[in-house]
């Protein structure tokens, strides 16, 4: 049987998804970091700034609290980071591995494309975690490092997130991803389709025979383009997984193993 999908049928996402616009600018620093604790072969930044949200060769940044606080998210709120104004909180169906990861979405300054911020929180086990602070933030290094990693070699790769940077500010790592978050902030509806595929499931009940096997021939083509470059995902199911009208995205790249 083959499972080759119609163009009018779900399918992988191109190089530069229709749903998520390849950003101008990237925020990767093209200095390498001498920290011994980055990956290999990947530039990261890191800066003075007393707040992640005091973007460099900027005078912009919050007043008073200089934490990322949720309460205060908002694309109106006047946050910004470099480029990004930086907007609410996003609750991961499969939450996170350890609790001082967090993720926001994020809007380039004066354009309707948007990311999503992971930022690990050093020194912090995060909301109600009273454990080992260095435990939670090495593993939290290591995760967002195996994730920059993989995901550096797979920029071209159909129905993968893409990695917009990888920088360091004072007390915070930042990954910046694709958005693939369903959400109704930008004028062109490019977002609002985009639906986690586990609660896309639990809302229909049930699947034609048809739409089932056009996602699964999509997701199919891309763990079978991923094998052939000997990686393997290790955390496939329906919660890592994004659906929209035409592509199927694989998220959470934390446990890959090449």
């Amino acid at each position: 049987m083959s499972l080759s999908t119609s163009p009018t049928q779900r399918s992988t996402v191109a190089s530069s998804p229709s749903v998520a616009p390849p950003l101008q600018q990237s925020l990767r620093d093209p200095t390498p970091s001498s920290a011994s604790t980055s990956p290999p072969n990947v530039s990261y930044r890191t800066t003075s700034s007393s707040t992640i949200l005091l973007p460099p060769n900027s005078s912009r940044g919050i007043v008073g609290n200089d934490r990322l606080d949720p309460s205060r998210l908002s694309l109106n709120n006047g946050i910004h980071h470099g480029d990004y104004i930086i907007g609410p909180l996003v609750q991961p169906v499969n939450g996170t591995p350890v609790k001082n990861i967090s993720e926001y979405i994020a809007k380039k300054e004066g354009t309707d494309d948007f990311v999503v911020l992971k930022v690990l929180t050093l020194g912090n086990g995060g909301p109600g975690d009273g454990g080992d602070h260095a435990t939670n933030d090495n593993q939290g290094r290591m995760l967002l490092y195996n994730e920059l990693s993989v995901l550096s070699l797979l920029q071209d790769q159909p129905g993968v997130i893409h990695q917009h940077g990888f920088f360091c500010e004072r007390n915070y790592v930042i990954l910046v991803l694709d958005c693939v978050v369903g959400h109704n902030y930008d004028n062109k509806g490019h977002y609002k389709d985009l639906e986690n595929l586990q609660h896309y499931v639990i809302r229909q009940k049930k699947l034609a025979e048809g739409e089932a096997l056009e996602i699964f021939s999509s997701a199919l083509a891309t763990v079978d383009a991923l094998h052939q470059k000997n990686i393997v995902h290790r955390d496939l199911k329906l919660g890592n997984m994004v659906l929209n009208r035409r592509y199927v995205y694989i998220l959470s790249w934390y446990y890959v193993h090449m």
